[in-house]
């Protein structure tokens, strides 16, 4: 077997991985469609220069060339999120929230599961700016009451509720007949 072409098959294999790493940085920054589009470009520039380089008698200055785009979204991706319009932060939270208050609508039973909601709501924090603290706060109390199993009152309970709703209506991509609403 030609070793360029299983230095190819491992290259692309890596840069595979490297490309699954950089998307879960960019979703958790709340990276647009547009960002993650040009993350994936950039890198399939980058694979396609290396395979170039590696299979044919191209000279190898022209895989580094083209790598340097993917290597520079890798290192900085909020700085290709900012270029590519902004995170979508108010939709990633609303999509953690909800996310956290279904999943609390059934009983906890195992410490494995109450760990991971905990863990789930303190994330919130991520999402935290002046136009989402309220939510932030509210959603973190309403879960931590629940995982602490305190006793609720029932009209408080359904205030907490209508507002948990009215935020992340606010704050959800269509307004008040978002998806991502409870």
């Amino acid at each position: 077997m030609d070793p360029r072409l299983l230095l190819a098959a491992v290259g692309l294999a890596l840069g595979v991985v490297l490309l699954a790493w950089l998307r879960r940085d960019l979703a958790r920054l709340g990276a647009g469609r547009r960002a993650l589009l040009v993350a994936v470009a950039s890198w399939l520039v980058a694979v396609a220069g290396w395979l170039v380089a590696l299979l044919t008698p191209a000279p190898g200055w022209l895989a580094v060339l083209l790598t340097i785009p993917a290597a520079a979204v890798a290192t900085a991706p909020g700085v290709l999120v900012r270029l590519a319009g902004g995170a979508h932060r108010g939709e990633r939270l609303v999509e953690d929230v909800r996310r956290l208050r279904l999943a609390l609508r059934a009983p906890v039973t195992n410490q494995v599961t109450e760990r991971r909601l905990r863990a789930l709501a303190t994330g919130l924090d991520a999402w935290r700016s002046a136009d989402t603290e309220e939510l932030v706060d509210l959603a973190q109390e309403w879960a931590f009451d629940r995982l602490d199993g305190l006793p609720l009152d029932l009209e408080s309970e359904a205030a907490r509720e209508a507002r948990l709703d009215e935020l992340t209506a606010r704050l959800g991509p269509s307004g008040p007949a978002s998806p991502y609403g409870s």
